[in-house]
């Protein structure tokens, strides 16, 4: 998963609360641990109106307003076995038989109003090292 998405996000003055659901593979929950640990250092700016060319972003009196942030957020836990075939296609790292449990891990953003300087969706830690092994096995 890439953090383009965070880095790039311009919330509207209406959301309070943002709800992210990461899903993986039950035996792949160990690589998505760092993704979501990564990601809750985001603090994602909401503005106060779209600017005159209808896009989310400081401009004249368009200023953040506050901020969506995960950090001090508890994560939900909950899995469910899907079918381990695709378009009746076969997959090795599916495992056998005729289903395969996921592992679904919900997080939110709540809001928090202060004033924020523009692109203040930034994290702690900006390599990209997780992305990497985690892109590759999709």
């Amino acid at each position: 998963m890439r953090d383009t998405w965070l880095r790039t996000f311009r919330g509207p003055p209406s959301l309070r609360t943002l709800v992210v659901e990461y899903e993986t593979l039950t035996w792949k929950k160990q690589q998505m641990e760092p993704i979501i640990a990564r990601n809750k250092q985001f603090k994602l700016p909401i503005y106060s109106e779209p600017s005159a060319t209808g896009m989310l972003e400081a401009e004249g009196d368009n200023q953040p307003i506050g901020y969506l942030s995960a950090e001090n957020t508890k994560l939900e836990e909950w899995k469910w076995k899907g079918p381990s075939k695709l378009d009746g296609k076969t997959w090795n790292h599916h495992g056998e038989g005729e289903t395969m449990e996921y592992v679904v891990v919900v997080d939110r953003w709540e809001f928090t109003e202060v004033q924020m300087q523009r692109g203040a969706a930034l994290h702690v830690d900006d390599t990209d090292e997780d992305e990497e092994a985690w892109d590759s096995d999709f």
